[in-house]
């Protein structure tokens, strides 16, 4: 998908306050669809776009006619009889060689390759954004459970200006506020200024996200909370980050949320300062007892995300070795649990594809040491 066709212009997409529900729009028979459906309940349809079975044709057949064209180059001017083999950059057997090579490549790889699970929730947002904006946003929240790191900055702006055009401010103002924490922010724009100037780019990237957040915090879209030592409690900070209580103690362990989340904020902070404190290590086990805080881990066993105990154990596996637990808010706890089920999963797919290069990387060394070196 191109960059035009994903910066499509909101000014003119539909009231959101007719839309009361998610629905998907089938792409052939133009059925609404609960938000869940996989497929189309009148025509049977896929909901979740791929890409197009002609896009697949063209990449075969365009990288097979390359393929043929190199290698007809290759024996009119260097294998057949009385060939002139001329001395050219273009036209000489590496790089005709390597040019068959890689058009073969990609013939095979582009038209039967995978595409991203979080790439077809995206393009099935921007294909909304003109038929229901709340299902727009769903796929655009799905995209962004799924997807890299890296993609994750570009599909948040297209999300916050979807909230922008529902009035949904707070989770505008929380996608901004992330945006601006995200170290990545304006990497690109300082990248491009470091090139075509002396400034350097990693300070200009600094400056603007400094500038950003420092905006939130003043006009009151984003607070800080932290840690008091002389309240010995989370309190929500000033705007010099500063208990309010006690105006010369500056938090510990700050987080900027916005105000809407100082709950899960301070759930953040007292997480992070229960490993050093024990009054709050104290604190956290209440609010695992109270169930104001949810704990949740990769119990092996179950072989799930599982709810645990205030005790941080497996409720049906007590003796389980759990590892990376995580704490949330019980109205966070489904999404949390998709995302850290995506995480896990994702994790031990780069491990089984980093086990499979070293396997084969040490089996193409037997093979050259007693094929070539013998």
């Amino acid at each position: 998908m191109s960059e035009q066709n994903k910066s499509v212009s909101l000014e003119n997409l539909p009231n959101a306050s007719t839309q009361l529900e998610p629905l998907i729009h089938c792409p052939r028979c133009k059925t609404t669809n609960p938000t869940d459906a996989d497929r189309c309940k009148q025509c049977g349809q896929v909901l979740l776009p791929g890409q197009a079975i002609g896009i697949r044709v063209f990449f075969f057949f365009f990288f097979m006619g390359l393929v043929f064209i190199f290698a007809y180059l290759m024996y009119m001017n260097f294998i057949r009889e009385n060939a002139p083999n001329p001395d050219s950059f273009w036209l000489n057997p590496v790089s005709l060689g390597v040019g068959i090579l890689l058009s073969l490549i990609l013939g095979f790889v582009l038209p039967f390759r995978r595409i991203p699970v979080y790439k077809q929730y995206e393009k099935r947002s921007v294909r909304h954004l003109n038929l229901n904006l709340k299902q727009s946003i769903s796929d655009m929240t799905s995209a962004l459970q799924l997807a890299p790191d890296n993609a994750r900055l570009g599909l948040l702006k297209q999300r916050r200006s979807l909230y922008e055009k529902i009035g949904d401010t707070v989770n505008a103002d929380r996608d901004r506020l992330t945006l601006a924490l995200d170290p990545d922010a304006w990497k690109t724009e300082g990248d491009f200024i470091s090139v075509f100037s002396d400034m350097d780019g990693s300070a200009f990237s600094w400056s603007m996200r400094k500038a950003a957040i420092d905006n939130l915090v003043s006009t009151g879209v984003a607070i800080a909370v932290g840690y008091c030592p002389e309240c010995k409690a989370v309190v929500v900070l000033n705007k010099d980050k500063k208990c309010p209580i006690h105006p010369n103690t500056e938090g510990r362990e700050q987080e900027l949320v916005i105000p809407a989340d100082i709950a899960a904020g301070k759930l953040k902070v007292t997480t992070r300062i229960a490993k050093k404190v024990p009054l709050m290590a104290q604190e956290l086990n209440r609010l695992l007892v109270s169930h104001e805080a949810v704990a949740l881990a990769y119990c092996p066993q179950c072989q799930g995300i599982m709810q645990l105990d205030p005790q941080l154990h497996c409720p049906h596996h007590p003796a389980a070795r759990l590892k990376d637990v995580e704490f949330c808010l019980p109205s966070d706890m489904e999404a949390q649990k998709r995302q850290m089920m995506y995480t896990y999963h994702t994790s031990k797919a780069i491990g089984t594809r980093y086990i499979i290069v070293f396997a084969i990387s040490l089996i193409a060394l037997v093979i050259v040491y007693f094929v070539l070196i013998k």
